[in-house]
């Protein structure tokens, strides 16, 4: 479970597994017997790690093994100078080598395609490429070791740049169990996407992603993605969208200003949620079930809760099939549609509501941008279709003014144990207050103004 060090101050040749600019020690002329490579000169190898998040690894310049120059070092004698790797290298010979030191860039110089299960690549500072995807995913997670991770420095939110056509930030390569955190991820070519070939279970937790031209998020047929406290802006198709993916979990996000829909859920058998997440002024649909469905344990089942979704000019939220069945609740959607054929929520029959529910929210159309509110869709005696009175919904700000009728009218709270008035009951909408009585936060705020 070892960590690779990307930082602009390191070096190329580098092996990545110390977080200091020079390697640990290094030499001209390795020879390598199966998994042992026989190191030149006398190195003192005595403070090697060969195993847990600080193992380190060895570069051999002159390895072809696919997509790998960089090994991890599992025993080392510091007699007869020789380390053994975890991978035999080949069409090693004599090769330049070095051990640890922070390297340069990402895929370009062999950093990340040595990640294994467990494994942790943290970039420290920010990168700029302008050829190649900056990291393809090379090896899948798993419920043993964990999940693949690329993740900021603490503290530091770097920003990888890509700016070549055609070609996407990060390719997961349907890799499984993949984590990026703590990531600012920028596309400037107005040809390429950001993400692309999610796999299953894939995690964006902190993650900033904008793009001037493609794609943002793409998972591919039958996987899942969960996009936790992230931003999604810019992008000149979905920000989240596939081939028939499945699962797509939308948890304390904010999703704007995007040219297609803010999420469309291609798969037939959604089991996605959206919850306690923004998406304003998207061109196409917030939220899009666009599949016909099936059956998966009884019913495919999805739900949005608590999301305030404003401004998107297709549909706030639409379904497609009848067979989906859907939670939608505690949430605001205001002035959707506004392409003028559009509504807030779009069902597709009369008869959807039968089976499926929703309460708790408002629906409004009234800021004259043309779409209509309901259609197929009854407001339920605890849904209102008045106004929400946002600050400045315009201004991407969603935060309730005091008159709002959003106000405590949300899901009940004594439902967990609060009272029955006013103050037991949630915000609608995704953002909540924060109010205080005798020094106590009454209604704990959601995922902040945007």
């Amino acid at each position: 479970m070892g960590t690779i060090y990307i930082d602009s101050g390191g070096a190329a040749g580098n092996s990545g597994s110390r977080d200091q600019n020079a390697a640990l020690v290094s030499g001209t002329n390795a020879t390598v017997a199966g998994s042992v490579v026989t190191l030149d000169g006398s190195p003192d190898l005595s403070s090697i790690v060969t195993s847990g998040a600080n193992q380190d690894s060895i570069r051999l310049e002159q390895a072809n093994n696919a997509n790998m120059k960089i090994f991890w070092i599992t025993a080392f004698d510091d007699v007869a100078k020789t380390v053994t790797v975890s991978v035999a290298p080949t069409g090693v010979t004599g090769s330049n080598w070095k051990i640890g030191g922070r390297i340069i860039g990402s895929e370009g110089h062999d950093g990340v395609n040595v990640l294994r299960a467990g494994d942790t690549a943290v970039v420290n500072t920010s990168i700029t490429q302008t050829a190649g995807t900056p990291w393809t995913i090379r090896a899948s997670g798993d419920t043993t070791s964990g999940y693949v991770k690329i993740r900021g420095a603490a503290g530091v939110r770097p920003v990888i740049t890509q700016s070549a056509a055609s070609t996407n930030v990060i390719n997961f390569n349907s890799k499984a169990y993949t984590w990026l955190q703590s990531l600012d991820l920028a596309q400037t070519h107005a040809t390429a996407g950001v993400l692309s070939a999610c796999g299953i279970s894939t995690v964006l937790y902190d993650v900033k992603i904008s793009d001037s031209g493609a794609g943002g998020v793409v998972v591919n047929a039958g996987q899942s993605v969960s996009v936790i406290a992230s931003e999604i802006s810019g992008v000149a198709s979905d920000a989240i969208g596939g081939s028939s993916q499945n699962g797509v979990h939308v948890i304390g996000s904010y999703i704007h200003d995007c040219s297609g829909d803010g999420i469309e859920l291609t798969g037939n058998a959604p089991l996605s949620f959206v919850l306690n997440s923004v998406i304003d002024t998207c061109s196409g649909r917030g939220v899009y079930f666009s599949s016909a469905s099936v059956a998966v344990n009884g019913h495919p089942t999805a739900s949005i809760i608590g999301a305030t979704i404003y401004g998107c000019g297709s549909s706030g939220v639409e379904a497609v099939d009848a067979d989906l069945r859907l939670l939608l609740l505690n949430s605001i959607l205001l002035d959707n549609g506004n392409v003028g054929t559009e509504y807030n929520v779009n069902w597709p029959t009369q008869s959807f509501q039968l089976t499926n529910f929703g309460a708790y929210n408002c629906f409004n159309a009234d800021g004259g941008l043309g779409g209509g509110n309901l259609s197929n869709y009854t407001a339920d005696a605890t849904d209102i279709t008045t106004a929400p009175a946002f600050e400045n919904a315009a201004g991407a700000d969603f935060r309730l003014t005091t008159g709002s009728p959003c106000v405590a009218t949300g899901f009940p709270g004594q439902l967990l144990g609060g009272g029955t008035g006013g103050l037991g009951y949630l915000d609608m909408g995704a953002v909540q207050r924060r109010e205080f009585q005798g020094g106590r936060a009454l209604v704990v705020q959601g995922i902040g103004t945007y």
